[in-house]
């Protein structure tokens, strides 16, 4: 196979790089490709391998991995993605209460961060408390691997266009 000078220096770096940030960019790609087979444009959640295991109205249930490229300096889960698992846990949960074809946005999202997560899996647990005609408020956690309350948080959802 004919590569160009650049090809071939993105194969070396691939080839260079150690087994686990191999298997990172591999799963990416599979995500991305997989994104690409259902005919959509690849979203973030592709990006961070999110999968939304249960979705009922009012409560939903969200899971990421903690991979190495998901963690800070510090070896632990970036608060930002703790944070966006809990604004998708909870904000699914006030979607799937309005019902299909809603649209909403998040107004206010609070979080406390409660232990270190580093690695496994981390699920999101989002619930409604309260619809209203313009607001849903909902509340939420992050459960890692063991089962440990590693984050909780509070957030206000508005509706942007009702079910139509």
């Amino acid at each position: 196979m004919d590569l160009t000078s650049e090809e071939r220096d993105l194969v070396e770096r691939f080839r260079s790089l150690g087994e686990q940030a191999r298997e990172e960019l591999v799963s990416l790609s599979e995500r991305l490709a997989a994104a690409r087979k259902k005919q959509k444009h690849p979203h973030y959640r592709d990006l961070i391998g999110e999968e939304v295991v249960r979705r009922e109205s009012g409560e939903t249930e969200v899971r990421i991995t903690a991979r190495p490229f998901l963690l800070n300096r510090s070896g632990v889960v970036h608060g930002g993605v703790l944070c966006t698992l809990m604004d998708e846990a909870i904000g699914w949960a006030a979607y799937n209460s309005l019902g299909e074809g809603a649209q909403l946005v998040t107004a206010e999202l609070k979080i406390n961060f409660l232990e270190a997560a580093t690695s496994g899996t981390l699920t999101g647990h989002g619930r409604v408390i309260r619809q209203g005609k313009h607001l849903v408020v909902g509340e939420g956690d992050v459960l890692d691997h063991d089962g440990r309350r590693v984050a909780r948080g509070l957030g206000t959802w508005m509706i942007v266009s009702p079910r139509p």
